[in-house]
């Protein structure tokens, strides 16, 4: 390879200077691409006005501590969601039914009096769809020790859900969603999830 060569991808332009190898090469652009994607432990920040989900001072863990049941009120937030290409997990610790987890990405900034936020969720029950806009690929069941996992790609306009790393659903961000801010509401009382980083996204099965 000649001397100072440039090689350009789309977003990403490395640089050579002198001769390199080719497992130097793509070292180096494994390293450039993985800066692109931000892997975020959602620091949640936002109780939600009915006291019905608590999380600790970290942020972490998330306890429903309420009554059963659903109510837009009820979803928390974390801090807005910057990167080009995020990923966030949760992991189930407690679940007190086979359902009743609700995660994904909503805009708490755009709320108007009566009317649902834009949002795009994943509900983890075998077929029911978290939203009108998600397409189910195939069963979204999630249980104990289960890690959810969300990746929202704005350059591809996409939000990808997966179960313990296998793709489950997608959908495309409404363009009404504007500020997104990663959100999870739990449906039981007693119900208990975490973030981590539990799988990477670089072993994530897209098929």
């Amino acid at each position: 390879m000649s001397q100072n060569a440039n090689t350009t991808f789309e977003d990403v332009t490395i640089v050579h200077q002198g001769s390199v190898g080719r497992f130097s090469f793509i070292s180096k652009l494994k390293q450039t691409l993985k800066a692109l994607v931000q892997t975020v432990i959602p620091e949640f920040e936002c109780e939600n006005t009915t006291r019905k989900l608590v999380f600790d001072k970290e942020g972490r863990t998330i306890w429903n501590v309420g009554d059963d049941g659903w109510s837009d009120n009820d979803s928390i937030y974390s801090r807005p969601l910057t990167a080009k290409i995020s990923y966030f997990q949760f992991k189930i610790t407690n679940l007190k039914d086979t359902s009743g987890v609700l995660v994904g990405i909503e805009d708490r900034d755009t709320k108007e009096p009566m009317l649902r936020p834009p949002e795009v969720k994943m509900c983890n029950t075998e077929n029911e769809k978290g939203n009108t806009t998600l397409n189910l690929y195939k069963s979204c069941k999630g249980v104990e020790g289960d890690v959810i996992g969300v990746v929202v790609d704005k350059k591809q306009n996409l939000v990808q859900f997966f179960i313990n790393g296998d793709l489950v659903a997608d959908a495309e961000i409404p363009k009404e969603l504007k500020v997104m801010h990663a959100a999870v509401n739990l449906y039981y009382s007693g119900s208990v999830i975490e973030t981590g980083d539990y799988i990477s996204y670089y072993s994530l099965k897209r098929k």
